[in-house]
């Protein structure tokens, strides 16, 4: 099935941002993009949860299942004319290409007829200012563990007790917070989490596609830089 029979065969919503300029450039509008790798999540579900790791997660997953593996997380800053530096895109590489279309992601109860303008989104709330990518069941373990412990401690503060010291060990200065953080929370499990672009707000995921319509990438705009073009 080629590209365009795809399309005429499925609702689905397709950026007009072509989020290649960030991915493949180091000069984009005026700011430089800096890249960095924090790891791999490993995906053995097929299928990926979007959210704010601390605050009110939405635990529906993304609707498109995934091949299972281990795939590299990548975070893509901009950093403006005076130095200051957030985090613009995350990306999940499953595939080594540039992907020719981006597709919005949905999750159960979402369908792209329900968006009446063409730059209406669904996405993910954060009230934290982090945000996370992840397996399915790797995050339904870390929530699990989080509702545990803030029901053993009533007045938690789980980022100032727990995260605050692993987001510092990534932190470019003694000064900073830093901005990403690899938490185990139980033996063998970890989440991997970064600061949501300039803070809290909603969030659109896009996956990827090559021309076979399978998923090179699933990027996290945290509508730093291009905007909805």
């Amino acid at each position: 099935m080629g590209i365009l029979e795809w399309l005429s065969g499925n609702q689905i919503v397709v950026s007009r941002v072509d989020y290649n300029r960030i991915l493949h450039s180091d000069m984009v509008d005026g700011f430089e993009i800096r890249r960095k790798t924090l790891g791999h999540v490993e995906i053995s579900s097929r299928r990926l949860t979007v959210a704010d790791p601390l605050v009110m997660p939405d635990l529906r997953p993304l609707t498109r299942e995934l091949p299972n593996g281990a795939y590299a997380l990548w975070l893509h800053s901009a950093v403006d004319p005076d130095g200051n530096e957030a985090i613009a895109l995350a990306e999940l590489r499953l595939r080594e290409e540039a992907a020719i279309m981006y597709e919005l992601a949905l999750r159960p109860g979402e369908q792209s007829s329900q968006l009446s303008d063409r730059d209406d989104f669904f996405g993910f709330t954060v009230d934290s200012g982090l945000a996370c990518i992840a397996d399915t069941k790797t995050f339904e373990a870390y929530h699990a563990w989080q509702t545990a412990y803030e029901k053993d401690h009533p007045k938690a503060q789980i980022y100032d007790e727990l995260l605050a010291e692993e987001f510092k060990k990534n932190a470019l200065s003694p000064d900073e917070e830093g901005e990403w953080a690899v938490y185990e929370f139980a033996e063998n499990q970890q989440l991997l989490m970064f600061a949501a672009g300039l803070g809290d707000g909603l969030y659109p995921v896009y996956y990827g596609v090559n021309k076979a319509i399978e998923v090179v990438n699933v990027v996290i705009d945290f509508q730093v830089i291009l905007g909805q073009e």
